[in-house]
């Protein structure tokens, strides 16, 4: 009850018997987090809520207290950001270019197929990963100062020869940007 008024009376039936069986589970077995959908004011707003039994002692269940937050708008900019990323992959993806996000934990963040396919790998296998663990040691020693001078926030353009990790060499032009 709140305040005296069932929360069936409050929220409605059919909303009620949607949520009940969560608020059991709450009371009998502790936090439930769950997701729920219901029509607000003609929306339809995602909302997810966790409810936690109200212990007055080690066994004494006083009541349910439920804490819902909207969560409508980061859903919707979730999938937006998921098509972003699509888009991105499809237009990277479709250069020869060997493009590449590096965080300033030198971790990829992002790979093209090409610069996958240069390095005899695939995104799985490089995104994720330090970049002493993808291209050759030789070649890792060497670009430290041009990562240091980029995450500084110079950029730094360098043309010469790059050994893969196949063993072959090819002349290739890079550049590290801020």
């Amino acid at each position: 009850d709140i305040a005296g008024v069932s929360l069936e009376s409050v929220i409605g039936r059919d909303r009620y018997f949607i949520v009940k069986p969560m608020l059991d589970s709450a009371r009998s077995d502790g936090a439930v987090t769950f997701e729920v959908n219901f029509e607000v004011d003609g929306k339809r707003p995602l909302l997810r809520s966790t409810a936690m039994p109200l212990r007055l002692g080690q066994d004494d269940s006083a009541g349910i207290i439920v804490a819902a937050e909207d969560i409508t708008e980061n859903t919707a900019t979730s999938a937006a950001l998921a098509g972003t990323e699509d888009l991105l992959r499809l237009v990277t993806d479709s250069t020869p270019n060997l493009l590449t996000y590096v965080g300033t934990d030198l971790v990829f963040k992002f790979c093209s197929r090409a610069y996958a396919e240069f390095f005899n790998g695939t995104r799985e296998e490089i995104e994720g990963k330090h970049l002493s663990e993808v291209i050759p040691r030789e070649r890792y020693e060497a670009v430290k100062p041009d990562l240091k001078r980029a995450f500084s926030g110079r950029t730094r353009i360098n043309i010469g020869r790059h050994a893969r990790k196949d063993g072959g060499e090819e002349l290739v032009e890079w550049t590290w940007t801020p």
